[in-house]
């Protein structure tokens, strides 16, 4: 179910976050994948909605990462920034309740000390379709969590430090992993 991208800026490098990403390449499996399952694991009756997976990649097929980007990238590469959310159906229903779709990736320059926006990309379009939510809510009844994978891309970077923060719709962080920790994918443009 993956909705939206726009591309507006170019490449990347220097990954920092304040959890580590998986040391294997990015796996875009259904319920067998073992960062779905360890994701969903004894989250049984409590509400849970994580990033489970992300990946700074040259190019996004079947909703997958492809080409997926080392910490050194070529000034006038599109970058994309690709997420697979993930969450039980209480953690659906309270994003519909409480209006936090879509998601946004928050693309920031470091001038200084200081990071300014440059743009605000909505990852799940500028509305979530009755259809969308449907088939959510399907998937979390059959599988018991919904696995939605969506990114945003950029080209055109100028040199420098970058960094994604991915949010709600009301501004807050969507927490990485199973740690809670805010996800925050910082690159350097060489």
């Amino acid at each position: 179910m993956q909705t939206g991208s726009i591309a507006v800026g170019v490449a990347m490098a220097l990954i920092w976050m304040s959890w580590a990403p998986p040391a294997r390449a990015t796996q875009c499996g259904g319920p067998e994948d073992p960062v779905i399952k360890a994701a969903v694991d004894g989250h049984d009756t409590k509400e849970f909605h994580i990033v489970a997976d992300w990946a700074l990649a040259k190019a996004i097929r079947r909703r997958c990462p492809q080409g997926r980007l080392e910490l050194s990238i070529t000034l006038g590469q599109t970058v994309h920034v690709w997420m697979r959310s993930a969450g039980n159906d209480k953690a659906l229903e309270r994003l519909i309740r409480d209006k936090r779709l879509p998601f946004r990736h928050i693309w920031k320059y470091k001038v200084g000390s200081r990071w300014s926006i440059k743009d605000r990309i909505k990852v799940t379009g500028d509305n979530v379709s009755d259809n969308d939510i449907k088939g959510l809510k399907l998937e979390a009844e059959n599988r018991g969590f919904f696995d939605w994978r969506t990114y945003s891309n950029k080209a055109k970077l100028r040199k420098g430090l970058w960094r994604v923060d991915i949010r709600d719709r009301l501004g807050d962080h969507v927490p990485c992993s199973g740690t809670g920790a805010t996800c925050e994918i910082e690159f350097e443009i060489r």
